[in-house]
């Protein structure tokens, strides 16, 4: 019977994602026939009922806190205590007598003014003291003047100084845990552990034809240390490697890669390191978005996949709980957007927290101790409301502890940092959609685009049966400025490249009509994203402008859109720009399409969940707002899309893969 085995390093305990994600694909490789075998870190610690043979042989994990702590990191934190205590000083000198007889030091009766008048006799010493030596720094400043080549020694004097500051910061970078001599070393120091902890592990199962070595978290190091262990086992040169990337290579999006090639040189230059002394074996490499599929097949070594992400389980038909638990998932800190919770609990507290609607449910420890500085404030801010209505939970979670968070949850929020996250996979979130639990993401990344299509597929069905159609839509005019047109009509498609370009349409409101869907079809190359603005134009002259910034899923759907609200206006000016000038955008055809609405009732704007526009805790709030005023609809479509989105995202998806891929040879 093939063996699978998976090395993850960074597992050093029963819980969180890493084991997670071994857990599942053990798991569905033991039930497709393999032998599931696990290699750990050595901190690594097994309950006795643990149903895979593991090797705890690794000695230094993925991340750099996961390493032995270096002596430097004891003089960086007494450093750090003994500048701290300077701040302290100097804080408490400011704010005292001295303190303020400096900043008067200018004009001593400034000092009498700012005294009440019942102050002690020691005033008018200082009153005194502070007259002379104003008068002696007048004293000096003219004894100065006196002094010749005094240009000389100011410039001898200032390049001494650069010259201190520069020895400083270097010997600083050389001690300092988060310097580039500590990251060389890191760097260095795991490739060689990799190296030796791998060949081992290989010697010790003799791998062989048919067997899957799975390593789904690794980076450089790591790839050049699977090298070095090969060059150790000659003898294991039959099995099929398997490696996942799931880290950005690039900043941004695809319009800035070009200008980022020179600095992925070095990455570059070790992938080719890889491939010229690969020497035949079986290594297949793969990312989990196809955002860092672009990203490294841009390299040009290696050809990489996407492969699914696995840890989910399919959608249970358990009824939600009462109240709706509006739930975050994942560590304290600031590229998750954790410090948008207190305003976000603050502006929804008294319409949904205090009647009961909603319960907050945020998970709350810190990834790295003593936390990050937005994360600690975030966390003592939180801990202020009432615990029955924010239930904060401060630390890491098991398996079990966590999986019941995650389907007890009625709306899962995610305010991640778009940037950081445009190309980078979130397991919460597929977990989230494949249980069919609604989600608030941020929009223009890799979070928006999984339920681009479900959103883009419910606009479409609004604009059917008892929509009011706009059958003329040729009056689109091109314009870089509010109110300035340059065409009568427009030929399709439309390319809106460069900064400032829009097309815009006026358009009056029929009466009843309270909302206005636009669809756009367009050539959504990768990176592309479309602004859709909607000015209301009241009766009175009044004016307010809506905006959503969209794009369509993966799906081969070619049509994204927004819905807005209407009522009440006399006119509309519906305007469309790409969301980001630096990329091509060609429109292709717009659909616009007034909608009544249900009677007296409001319209969901959405469907599975709401992808706000701007990274503020008052958008996010509106997001999560818009899903508990429509909780039911957005449950029901979250529900809906679950078996799709499982269908594609599951363990047993990914071992079949692997498994596809063992034959063959990496050329």
């Amino acid at each position: 019977m093939p063996r699978f085995i998976l090395i993850d390093h960074s597992i050093e305990d029963i819980g969180g994602h890493h084991y997670g994600y071994a857990q599942y694909v053990l798991k569905a490789a033991s039930d497709l026939g393999y032998t599931p075998m696990l290699a750990t870190n050595r901190r690594f610690k097994a309950a006795s009922d643990f149903p895979f043979r593991f090797f705890p042989i690794y000695t230094i994990g993925f991340w750099p806190r996961m390493a032995k702590a270096l002596p430097s990191r004891h003089l960086v934190r007494w450093a750090g205590a003994i500048f701290r205590a300077w701040r302290l000083f100097r804080t408490r000198l400011l704010f005292s007598e001295i303190g303020l007889l400096w900043l008067s030091r200018g004009e001593p009766s400034e000092y009498l003014r700012r005294r009440p008048f019942e102050a002690r006799p020691r005033t008018t010493l200082l009153w005194i003291a502070g007259g002379v030596a104003s008068a002696l720094r007048t004293f000096a400043h003219v004894l100065w003047l006196l002094i010749p080549f005094r240009a000389y020694f100011v410039s001898t004097a200032s390049s001494i100084i650069r010259f201190a500051q520069q020895v400083v910061r270097h010997l600083w970078d050389a001690v300092s845990p988060a310097g580039s001599w500590a990251a060389w070393r890191f760097a260095r120091a795991k490739r060689a552990d990799f190296a030796n902890s791998t060949a081992r592990l290989l010697r010790g199962v003799a791998v062989t034809s048919g067997d899957i070595v799975f390593v789904p978290t690794l980076a450089e190091p790591e790839m050049l240390g699977l090298l070095d262990a090969f060059q150790k086992t000659p003898e294991c040169s039959r099995a099929s490697f398997h490696l996942l990337f799931r880290r950005n290579l690039y900043r941004g999006r695809e319009a800035s890669f070009a200008a980022q090639d020179n600095e992925l040189l070095p990455v570059r230059n070790a992938f080719l390191s890889f491939r010229e002394r690969l020497d035949g074996r079986d290594v297949r490499f793969y990312t989990d978005t196809e955002e860092l599929t672009r990203q490294y097949n841009r390299l040009g070594i290696f050809p990489f996949q996407t492969c699914p992400i696995p840890h989910t389980e399919p959608p249970l038909d358990d009824a939600p709980s009462e109240p709706v638990r509006v739930t975050y998932l994942g560590d304290a800190r600031a590229e998750k957007g954790y410090q948008y919770f207190p305003p976000l609990v603050q502006n929804l507290w008294s319409n949904y927290a205090v009647p009961g609607k909603a319960k907050f449910v945020i998970q709350s420890n810190y990834n790295v101790e003593p936390g990050e500085a937005q994360a600690v404030v975030a966390r003592s801010l939180l801990q202020a409301f009432p615990a029955d209505r924010v239930e904060l939970i401060l630390t890491a979670c098991s398996s079990e502890r966590y999986r019941e968070l995650l389907l007890s949850a009625g709306l899962m929020v995610l305010p991640y940092d778009a940037q950081q996250y445009y190309a980078r996979s979130s397991g919460v979130l597929i977990e989230a959609l494949c249980a069919g639990i609604p989600v608030v993401v941020p929009s223009q990344c890799w979070l928006t685009k999984q339920i681009g299509d479900p959103v883009s597929r419910y606009l479409a069905s609004l604009t059917n049966g008892s929509a009011a159609q706009i059958p003329d839509c040729n009056e689109w005019r091109m314009s870089r400025k509010i109110g300035q047109s340059h065409s009568a009509s427009l030929n399709w498609p439309v390319r809106l490249s460069g900064s400032g370009r829009f097309i815009e349409t006026r358009l009056r409101v029929p009466p009843g009509q309270r909302y206005v869907v636009v669809r756009a079809e367009a050539d959504w190359r990768p990176g592309c994203f479309a602004a859709i603005f909607c000015e209301r134009i009241n009766a009175d002259g009044s004016r307010r402008l809506q905006k959503e910034i969209v794009s369509p899923g993966y799906g081969g759907y070619c049509w994204a859109g927004a819905m807005f609200a209407i009522d009440g206006a006399a006119q509309i000016v519906v305007r469309l720009a790409n969301a980001f000038p630096d990329g091509p955008l060609a429109i292709r055809e717009v659909a616009l399409a007034f909608v009544t609405g249900p009677g007296a009732g409001l319209l969901p704007r959405s469907a599975v969940g709401v992808a706000y526009r701007e990274e503020s805790s008052a958008s996010i709030a509106e997001a999560v707002r818009e899903v508990l005023d429509h909780y039911d609809h957005y449950r029901r479509t979250a529900r809906e899309f679950a078996s799709k989105i499982y269908h594609r995202h599951n363990a047993a998806v990914l071992v079949e893969m692997l498994g596809k891929n063992v034959h063959g040879r990496v050329e």
